[in-house]
């Protein structure tokens, strides 16, 4: 293959490669979109299933017997669940879409407020947490606490 044939074909790729590149970006920024507005969109019918299943609840509360009262709990504790899943999910995408001042910051700092945080599901689920000396980063530290918990998050 000659040297002129040769840059002509490299050229050509690199003109696909960054069309290629262009067309992923712009279907990621789509993505995006999509996934912060259907997010916020799922919102509402889940504050409404929880607001519901509480009155339900109130209005009959001497009428329910245990299990019911239990299937109401149940009920109430997944959609305030799915609401906190969806709020991480939002909290999530915002990590990932702002420029925000980042600096060196300490990652057990990061670590021990994050372990603050997850206190409650620590101790429900008897966790014990150990890890060794954490290095310093250059980060943005709310960026890394609020990926750090929607990482713990997922199961």
């Amino acid at each position: 293959m000659s040297e002129e044939l040769y840059r002509d074909k490299h050229e050509l790729d690199e003109i696909k490669l960054k069309k290629l590149n262009k067309k992923l970006e712009i279907s990621n920024q789509e993505f995006d979109q999509i996934a912060y507005i259907s997010s916020h969109d799922l919102k509402e019918p889940i504050r409404m299933i929880t607001s519901f299943l509480q009155l339900l609840k109130k209005r009959y509360e001497n009428e329910l017997d245990e299990d019911a009262e239990d299937f109401i709990n149940f009920a109430v504790e997944g959609a305030k669940r799915l609401d906190k899943m969806i709020n991480d999910l939002l909290k999530y995408y915002e990590v990932g879409s702002k420029d925000l001042e980042q600096k060196y910051i300490s990652s057990e700092k990061v670590l021990e407020q994050v372990l603050y945080l997850l206190n409650g599901t620590i101790k429900d689920r008897h966790a014990v947490i150990s890890h060794d000396l954490l290095p310093v980063i250059y980060a943005n530290e709310q960026q890394m606490i609020t990926l750090s918990r929607i990482l713990s998050l997922m199961e």
